[in-house]
């Protein structure tokens, strides 16, 4: 049925968008730094790092709580590389001692909380590699072992449990770089070479023809053991230090748009940043976490959160509105699709956290609603998130 949006064109109240920090529950294992973080259905996981640590533990975003899991099977272990592949998670690699190396993999199934150990990774052991997985594969190259830089690449199929060499990586021999993955195809860059020189050049790696190809230096100063992630087809890139000619660490973020093949500055990260920090994201939610200087805290970031010091009114267009607001019992949020999209409704409190969702499905085009139950909250301001055709809008109602 079609809804007469037009009757419910209403002056709605929307608050200017922002890169915003929150800071969640501290890393409760021995503090550390050169970790591997991952997630799987919905949960965070880090596990290893300094000083070789076996230690594994799961972070539930929808509790804040941490619950400590089986230890990596093998030795302990510092700058691992690690990565995710459906419902299992892997780790595999790293330094075991101050002057020795593994090239082992263990496989984690978070509904077992058990670990096995699979066809160890080619070319020689190394730490301080990078990693990565797209769709059912996964990714490791780079590394070094002492101070002989690699730029060797694999590529592993867990179905089969066999790695094959692939393309080496396009910069050359690099340890302790960063990336992330956007739309089936891996970004990686900065790190440091087998001279010793710190690097900021950045590739793209396209598993379906194999090939690197260079893109926009890294925008933020030389640097290794940084951080990398994605966040609705835009890459992030940050932290780290460099000794390359005084010792310096960063609290810098930058995001990476692949279809302008730009870099732009973002906020810093709030922590205590430096190097060996872990990272992983649940729900288009990135947790930074570890490293730095106290080895525990962990930071939530969402780009697409609010800043609710600016305000700025609007007449929201047609095609989104809710309805009534102030919400009393229940509301509905109408939309207009001019094409079939995925939706996803997020209800926010002031802080940008998230309380629940109320959608996430695909949508035909045409008009539509979502009812907002009150329930049981609090009367008071609240948001929501509204993610449709690609596009965000935050949306400010009140509950009486």
């Amino acid at each position: 049925m079609k809804l007469p949006f037009i009757l419910f064109a209403i002056l709605l109240s929307f608050f200017s968008k922002a890169d915003i920090w929150i800071q969640r529950t501290n890393f409760p294992g021995v503090p550390t730094g050169g970790a591997v973080g991952f997630s799987i259905n919905g949960k965070g996981y880090i596990g290893t790092g300094c000083c070789y640590e076996k230690g594994f533990w799961e972070y539930d975003p929808t509790t804040d709580a941490w619950a400590q899991k089986a230890d990596i099977g093998g030795v302990g272990r510092v700058y691992a590389a690690g990565f995710s592949i459906g419902n299992k998670g892997y780790i595999g690699t790293g330094q075991i001692t101050s002057n020795a190396f593994t090239d082992d993999l263990w496989e984690y199934d978070p509904d077992t909380n058990s670990w096995i150990q699979k066809a160890s990774v080619p070319g020689g052991k190394r730490s301080e590699a990078f990693s990565f997985s797209i769709g059912s594969k996964g990714y490791i190259g780079g590394g070094a072992s002492s101070l002989n830089a690699k730029e060797d690449f694999y590529e592993y199929d867990p179905s089969s449990d066999i790695w094959t060499h692939k393309a080496d990586f396009g910069g050359g021999k690099r340890a302790a770089a960063a990336g992330f993955t956007i739309s089936g195809k891996a970004y990686i860059g900065t790190g440091v070479d087998n001279q010793l020189l710190h690097r900021k050049d950045f590739w793209e790696y396209d598993p379906s023809v194999n090939i690197w190809s260079q893109k926009a230096d890294f925008a933020g100063s030389k640097r290794i053991f940084d951080i990398g992630f994605n966040i609705n087809g835009l890459g992030y890139m940050g932290l780290g230090y460099t000794w390359d000619t005084t010792a310096k660490y960063f609290h810098d973020i930058f995001e990476y748009d692949p279809s302008t093949n730009n870099w732009i500055e973002k906020t810093i990260y709030p922590g205590d940043a430096g190097d060996g920090a872990s990272t992983f994201s649940i729900n288009d939610v990135v947790y930074v976490g570890t490293g730095g200087t106290s080895g525990k805290q962990l930071w939530e970031f969402d780009p697409d959160s609010i800043a609710t010091n600016v305000e700025v009114e609007l007449v929201k267009p047609r095609s989104l509105t809710v309805y009534p607001n102030p919400v009393i019992t229940s509301s509905n949020i109408l939309f207009n699709l001019q094409q079939n999209s995925n939706v996803t409704i997020d209800l926010l409190d002031l802080s940008g956290r998230k309380i629940k969702s109320l959608c996430n499905q695909n949508f035909e085009t045409g008009d539509h609603q979502v009812e907002l139950k009150r329930d049981q909250l609090p009367s008071g301001i609240y948001f929501l998130k509204i993610k449709m055709n690609s596009q965000s809008s935050i949306i400010k109602i009140i509950i009486q």
